[in-house]
């Protein structure tokens, strides 16, 4: 009878210990099948929702993860999406400015045939800018570029103005090799003319580019009507603030808060505007993304 009682007592304990074991592997076995069936973006088995203890808390936190990881599916998808749209876009819109430069460049020929020295000239300046504006698609020019960019469009306005039109830029040689976002200066020269000088038949604009703690300090002054005016003038005429608004945005995008754009007035009168860049001795790469982290890489060498 105890013999029997034992084997009794024995087979219970087992019986009791498999089934007590079946209730925490059973959960478990169920989740590695889930995981390892498992795709992004498709269909997710099911996790029961019926456990109150550890095991329905280890559930809806792995339901939780797998939903924030098809959120981040998505919405990477949307990104390339966008990214895929963008770089068609793009595409298409460079067919415009080559189809431009090339009829420019018919029509200096023209010109010149015509005997029309000053308008060729003009096509010839306007033909320069579009071919430093493409660029190869760079975003980054030397400023040697983006000088001879603003010295072409400065050039164009001063035949307009029948030499009523003065400027001077002053940048040193080794200011001249570094690298800048293309069409920096232009939206800032224009709106001195465009707006500062808009009553007027003589104007000045002084443009400075200098090393300032590390970094490049470019200061473009006019002695034009000054923010307010010429701010009155654009509302009266709906134009203006875009490509200055323009810079600023790219230079937030490129290099942070710390670079920026500060418009003032001057106290001789007219506009100054103060542009802050880092010191770039080579263009970042095109899939620098982290850029803004990075600036302390080779591409950002404090003066000494």
């Amino acid at each position: 009878m105890i013999g029997i009682i034992g084997v009794a007592a024995i087979m219970l304990t087992l019986l009791l210990t498999h089934w007590l074991s079946s209730q925490f592997t059973k959960p478990i076995k169920r989740l590695v099948q889930v995981m390892g069936a498992y795709t992004v973006g498709g269909s997710m088995d099911r996790l029961p929702r019926d456990y109150q203890n550890e095991f329905g808390y280890l559930f809806a936190g792995y339901r939780k993860q797998n939903e924030r990881i098809e959120e981040l599916y998505r919405s990477l998808e949307r990104r390339y999406e966008q990214q895929r749209k963008a770089e068609i876009e793009a595409l298409q819109a460079n067919i415009n400015p080559h189809f431009l430069y090339n009829t420019l460049d018919q029509l200096n020929w023209m010109a010149i045939a015509n005997g029309q020295a000053e308008m060729s000239r003009i096509l010839e300046l306007m033909g320069r800018m579009f071919r430093i504006g493409l660029s190869g698609g760079e975003s980054f020019i030397k400023m040697e570029q983006e000088i001879l960019h603003i010295e072409s469009y400065l050039e164009i306005q001063q035949l307009r103005w029948d030499g009523g039109l003065a400027y001077t830029i002053e940048a040193s040689p080794e200011i001249r090799e570094l690298y800048v976002p293309k069409l920096t200066l232009q939206p800032f020269v224009e709106n001195s003319i465009v707006h500062g000088f808009n009553t007027r038949s003589r104007g000045h604009i002084w443009i400075r580019m200098e090393k300032l703690d590390g970094d490049i300090r470019i200061t473009i002054e006019d002695d034009g009507v000054g923010l307010k005016q010429a701010a009155d003038i654009s509302v009266k005429r709906h134009t203006g603030g875009y490509g200055i608004r323009n810079v600023k945005e790219r230079i937030d995008g490129y290099f942070g808060e710390n670079y920026k754009v500060k418009l003032s007035e001057r106290e001789a009168g007219g506009t100054c505007a103060e542009i802050t860049l880092p010191i770039l001795m080579e263009p970042p790469a095109a899939d620098s993304d982290n850029f803004k982290i990075n600036r302390a890489s080779l591409l950002y060498k404090p003066s000494s």
